[in-house]
């Protein structure tokens, strides 16, 4: 399998984990917990300025992002107890280019 045949199969792994989420329901007055994969699709756009004169920038669709994407990983996680709760949300991401500048 080709390494971008296998990002994109890896891409499309993490949507269909990310609508899932795992719930620990409790009885009234215990904690109740809650841990969601999830996947966010997007690309770059950006502009580097100086001095108010445009020196560079950067376009990348989603494909091209995905084409040097390495590892990617998104996790959300929850606990609450009555008026209480709290979250965590991790989100560890790869990317790599071998141009060199």
């Amino acid at each position: 399998m080709s390494t971008r045949k296998l990002k994109v199969c890896s891409v499309l792994a993490g949507l269909v984990l990310g609508s899932s989420t795992v719930s620990l329901s409790a009885a009234e007055g215990e904690w109740e917990w809650s841990i969601a994969l999830y996947a966010w699709m997007s690309g770059i756009d950006s502009t580097l300025s100086v001095n108010g004169r445009d020196i560079g920038g950067i376009d990348m669709s989603f494909s091209d992002v995905v084409d040097k994407l390495d590892a990617t990983l998104m996790l959300r996680g929850e606990g609450f107890r009555d008026q209480w709760g709290f979250f965590a949300d991790y989100l560890y991401l790869d990317i790599s280019d071998d141009k060199k500048g």
